[in-house]
């Protein structure tokens, strides 16, 4: 699986996060998948 990358905006503009290790990495994905219609505009069927 590859990196998740996460962003920033700083006055309209996506600024790229340093790469962390995220220990708590099933927590997040499960937050993304209950949250991936106001995330990303996506049902999920």
């Amino acid at each position: 699986m590859s990196d998740l990358k996460l962003f920033r905006l700083d006055d309209g503009v996506a600024v790229e996060l340093a790469a962390k290790t995220f220990t708590l990495e099933k927590y997040l994905q499960q937050l993304i998948e209950r949250n991936m219609e106001t995330l990303f505009g996506a049902n999920q069927g």
